[in-house]
């Protein structure tokens, strides 16, 4: 008997613990992957691929509403085939790979639902080849993006987002992914 009320009140002093802890203040972890899509105007044309892009990301709610978070983008392997007239064409890979830097804010719905916006800078690199050339470009400029994150049990989360990112000389560079989260 007093083995079991004794097993009561540890689980029961446990559950309160967690409950009382402050999820939606910390640490984060997590990962992601889904669709990117990368086009830009080059000289003799347009040049658009849909590929498959991945991002590891850590972050840290200030508050509850307030966070930062940072992450690695890899936009995939981009390919088109340029046409440049009389029947002169060449392939073009591009590989675009990134950090990025953001604020959060984010609205909880409930216990275990949240949206959240995001805005911050990408610092990228880019490379494109053809049969005979190689160029590589880098920068930095805005990224903004948002999403909804569904919570279990409190520390692990499941999002999908949408970022926007305004890369120089392009038309439109954007991912939509889906991913895992950890707090702390």
């Amino acid at each position: 008997m007093t083995r079991k009320l004794m097993m009561a009140a540890l689980v029961l002093t446990l559950a309160a613990t967690f409950a009382h802890a402050d999820e939606k203040k910390g640490l984060y972890i997590g990962a992601g992957a889904g669709y990117g899509s990368q086009e830009l105007s080059v000289s003799t044309g347009n040049f658009q691929d849909n590929t498959t892009a991945y991002k590891g990301f850590v972050g840290y709610r200030f508050m509850r509403f307030i966070g930062f978070e940072a992450a690695y983008v890899d936009f995939g392997k981009a390919s088109d085939t340029l046409d440049f007239g009389g029947g002169t064409t060449t392939d073009v890979t591009l590989k675009t790979k990134g950090e990025t830097a953001e604020i959060t804010g984010t609205i909880p719905i409930g216990s275990f639902l949240e949206i959240y916006g995001k805005a911050g800078y990408l610092w990228w690199n880019a490379k494109a080849d053809d049969s005979t050339n190689s160029d590589s470009k880098s920068g930095s400029d805005p990224v903004y993006g948002g999403g909804v994150r569904l919570l279990f049990a409190k520390k692990f989360g499941v999002r999908v987002e949408y970022e926007q990112f305004d890369i120089q000389d392009t038309k439109k560079v954007y991912l939509i992914t889906a991913g895992i989260e950890w707090r702390f």
